[in-house]
């Protein structure tokens, strides 16, 4: 369908298509029922002819026996007997005679046989009146030769009628049949033309929804696309909304994309910009601490000290900020080995024992040593996270566990701790930047929001998973899980085994 017109008038010409045909499938259907009525009023009129007839010469054969009966009894014109064997049925032939004229109007050839029965049938009207004045009047001579024409008459007017009988019996035979059909067409026409009319809808509606429901996909994948930074399907073309909306979207996109640019820069930038003067300022600190500049007092020394602990959470964040950025913008390269997962946890706890050791917290760690493959250096990070959040929110004294366990193609690692657990309604979203536990607990540690942030990005850029499983009061238990083979390595012993 045209992509140059709107959906609205889209939508008009589809509309207008179905009317169009249904105005010829109308068109069709009326031609059938004026057939068909054409044909029942042909069968009508025929059995109409067919009947008044048949009463034609039930009147006539009643006027002559009317006839014989006056001979018997020889009536008086004006009595009740005279009226209802003679002349009630004489009377009546005339009127029935101009409904039969009147039904056979349109009809030439039978106009005309209608015109020699009536005039034969007047005739003998006027002869039966003569015939029963000469009885009256006892002229048998007169009244014998009036018989014997009146025969003559009588055979006239029944020929006709046979006639007349005879073309319309034979006009109901032939439409009789005609009838049915027209019926049976009409009937069938009736089924293929809502058939036809169910078709044209479905292909014309198809080719419509059609021609949308593909460009929504194309932007429903744009979308996807957008999500996971993948490329964008070129535009659209054409003219209406929905190339309008793929417009855009794909603008929003490129400003997106230009905003992403522009913050990734700004990051870079500002944290570059803050870690060299915050790292010469700790350096400071710690010559002020060791005593370079001259002996402190001891509150000095403290302030010393704590201004030196918050330098370092400092450049702590912003390293954090660096690596969450070269993560997600897909900078950061992995130095992925084959190595020895219990060395990894080792350099983790002992990175994390002095600030544990501070709180009395003891760790105990699993045996299993898989073989894992990885960047070392980031799993200690991922680690060092885990374990450092693991000692902050455990009670003093308490004991973090370190589990692994070997799953086929994965180790999973966990992190058990004693501390006050996560509300489950929080448990999907504290992987998410910036995103703390709304607890007083967890807002006293001066948490930035981004460590369990990196160690997502980190465990999926090795094709792990990361997860908490936590109930309130009863501690948390952080895992993650890690590929014991490189692909290549599968690949080498995937083509050994075949």
């Amino acid at each position: 369908m045209n992509t140059a017109l709107t959906l609205r008038q889209k939508g008009l010409l589809v509309v207008a298509s179905l009317l169009g045909f249904e105005l010829l499938l109308l068109g069709g259907l009326n031609w059938l029922l004026s057939d068909a009525e054409k044909q029942i009023a042909r069968h009508q009129r025929a059995q109409a002819v067919i009947a008044s007839l048949q009463r034609l010469s039930s009147l006539r054969e009643r006027a002559n026996s009317g006839v014989l009966i006056q001979q018997f009894f020889k009536d008086r014109p004006d009595s009740a007997r005279f009226h209802e064997t003679f002349q009630k049925h004489l009377d009546a032939i005339p009127l029935q005679l101009d409904k039969i004229r009147d039904l056979i109007k349109d009809d030439a050839n039978g106009s005309k046989k209608l015109a020699e029965l009536d005039r034969y049938t007047r005739l003998g009207v006027s002869l039966i009146e003569q015939q029963r004045q000469f009885y009256i009047a006892q002229n048998t001579f007169e009244e014998r030769m009036t018989t014997a024409r009146l025969a003559g008459i009588l055979f006239q007017t029944s020929h006709w009628t046979e006639s007349l009988l005879e073309d319309y019996e034979k006009i109901e035979k032939e439409v009789s049949p005609l009838e049915e059909e027209s019926r049976k067409r009409l009937a069938q026409a009736l089924w293929v033309m809502a058939a036809i009319n169910i078709v044209i809808a479905v292909v014309i509606g198809q080719m419509f929804v059609k021609s949308i429901i593909s460009r929504l996909s194309i932007i429903t994948a744009n979308s996807n696309n957008l999500a996971s930074g993948a490329k964008l399907n070129a535009p659209l073309e054409g003219s209406d909304e929905i190339v309008e909306l793929d417009h855009v979207f794909h603008n929003m996109a490129k400003r997106l994309a230009e905003s992403a640019q522009m913050k990734q820069e700004f990051v870079q930038m500002i944290s570059h910009d803050l870690r060299t003067p915050l790292t010469a300022i700790l350096g400071t600190f710690e010559l002020l601490n060791s005593g370079a500049y001259g002996e402190l007092s001891e509150r000095g020394l403290s302030r010393v000290g704590d201004a030196a602990n918050e330098s370092q959470r400092l450049i702590a964040m912003i390293n954090e900020l660096l690596d969450i950025e070269r993560l997600e913008s897909g900078n950061m390269q992995l130095m992925r080995e084959q190595l020895d997962l219990q060395p990894i946890i080792r350099r983790s706890i002992e990175a994390v024992s002095v600030i544990a050791s501070a709180r009395k917290i003891q760790f105990e760690a699993g045996s299993e040593n898989p073989t894992v493959n990885v960047d070392g250096d980031r799993i200690v990070q991922i680690l060092i996270n885990l374990l450092g959040n693991a000692v902050k929110y455990s009670p003093e004294g308490g004991v973090i566990h370190v589990n692994v366990s070997d799953q086929e193609q994965l180790v999973r690692i966990e992190v058990v701790d004693q501390g006050p657990g996560i509300p489950e309604h929080e448990q999907s979203s504290i992987f998410e930047r910036f995103k703390q536990i709304e607890s007083v607990d967890y807002k006293r540690s001066g948490s930035s929001g981004l460590g369990l942030a990196i160690c997502k990005a980190l465990v999926e850029s090795h094709g792990g998973r990361i997860g908490v499983s936590s109930e309130e009061g009863k501690g948390s238990c952080f895992w993650f899980t890690l590929p014991k083979l490189s692909k290549n390595t599968e690949a080498i012993q995937q083509s050994d085994t075949q």
